[in-house]
């Protein structure tokens, strides 16, 4: 089957160009919360129904990484290390989205979920992702 369209969701490193005006100069467009380009079909938006908390979460965390960006796997190392030295003995499972999308849409496209609760602060915001981890395991 032909590929119908391709969707990116650029970030900002803060080094070099930021991936959306790349994608735009490329030729992508704005779609919901990702970029895409249209190749032989029509662009479907992915639709997140968001997260409700499964009772499998409960106790553990899981993290979602994109196996298609080179930082995805060891930005998810350097949390699964953060929640660690919060909670020792936590477990951490380390999805990649692209190989489990099912899981990743059941968990409403979080990237982040501990103790059945979604994560906001970023992996670089150590602090802040420290206090609601913590927050997170209290409840």
């Amino acid at each position: 089957a032909p590929c119908n369209f391709l969707v990116a969701q650029p970030f900002t490193t803060g080094v070099g160009i930021p991936l959306g005006e790349f994608y735009e100069r490329n030729g992508f467009k704005q779609g919901e919360g990702e970029m895409y380009i249209e190749m032989a079909g029509e662009y479907r938006p992915r639709i997140f129904t968001g997260y409700y908390p499964l009772p499998e979460d409960l106790g553990r965390a899981i993290m979602f990484y994109d196996s298609m960006c080179e930082w995805g796997y060891p930005f998810a190392v350097r949390v699964r290390e953060l929640l660690r030295d919060v909670k020792p003995n936590l477990v951490v499972k380390l999805i990649d989205k692209w190989r489990e999308p099912e899981e990743y849409i059941r968990r409403g496209g979080e990237q982040l979920i501990v103790n059945a609760r979604p994560i906001e602060s970023f992996w670089t915001e150590r602090e802040a992702l420290r206090l609601e981890v913590e927050e997170a395991l209290r409840t």
